[in-house]
């Protein structure tokens, strides 16, 4: 019988791609069926994985890009008179009209003036616990997502295929730029001193990444 996996999803990582891969495949104990199930689990808040699960897994991604969608994410419901501009409305609930308020809000305020504390304190924080201990067995690098989703489904099911991830929730106001387009140099001093942890635990800079495409959080953290 195929293993399971409980995905713990962190936000602007493709983590309904990655849902949708593995939703086909009966792989997830949570699916995202139900609205509870997609939610962005926090470990703080005792988000533990459901039962049936063998494991549980999450999708990191470059903390200067992940921001860069944070900011720039998009969408409208006109039926509903509902906009979120920027994850979770930040930009709405802060009144950032630029990306550099953005980035200097969040590098400079206290934790709990950030629309979600948490986030603030730690960007990965949904993987640590209440004594800052890891509460995820894997991390998939987004970076290499193709790659490490191959290595998760050989996890899951000791067979290996070739993975092609459908897009969802894509950008339309980022037009191809790359990431490092948007940040000045103070800017990006401000996010290396904001996410030191982030960036050196996950072996990340502000060109990219080199490192593998599947980890256990246990060899990180």
């Amino acid at each position: 019988m195929n293993k399971k996996a409980y995905f713990v999803h962190m936000p602007k990582t493709a983590g309904n791609s990655v849902r949708a891969v593995l939703r086909d495949r009966n792989l997830l104990t949570n699916p995202g069926y139900e609205k509870y199930q997609r939610t962005h689990h926090f470990a703080s808040r005792n988000a533990q994985r459901v039962m049936g699960s063998n494991f549980s897994f999450t999708i990191a991604r470059n903390p200067f890009d992940m921001l860069v969608s944070y900011y720039i994410h998009y969408i409208e419901n006109p039926k509903k008179n509902w906009i979120d501009h920027g994850w979770a409305n930040v930009n709405g609930h802060h009144g950032f009209e630029s990306f550099e308020e953005f980035i200097r809000f969040y590098a400079k305020c206290e934790s709990n003036e950030w629309h979600v504390p948490l986030l603030n304190k730690n960007l990965f924080g949904q993987l640590l616990d209440d004594n800052n201990e890891a509460s995820v067995d894997y991390v998939i690098y987004y970076e290499k997502m193709p790659q490490g989703i191959s290595e998760l489904l050989f996890l899951l099911t000791g067979n290996t295929e070739n993975i092609s991830l459908p897009r969802k929730n894509v950008s339309q106001q980022r037009e191809h730029k790359k990431y490092q387009y948007f940040y000045t140099d103070e800017l990006k001093d401000l996010i290396f001193n904001k996410c030191e942890w982030e960036l050196k635990t996950f072996k990340y800079d502000f060109e990219g990444y080199a490192g593998p495409s599947l980890e256990k959080i246990e060899e990180l953290i």
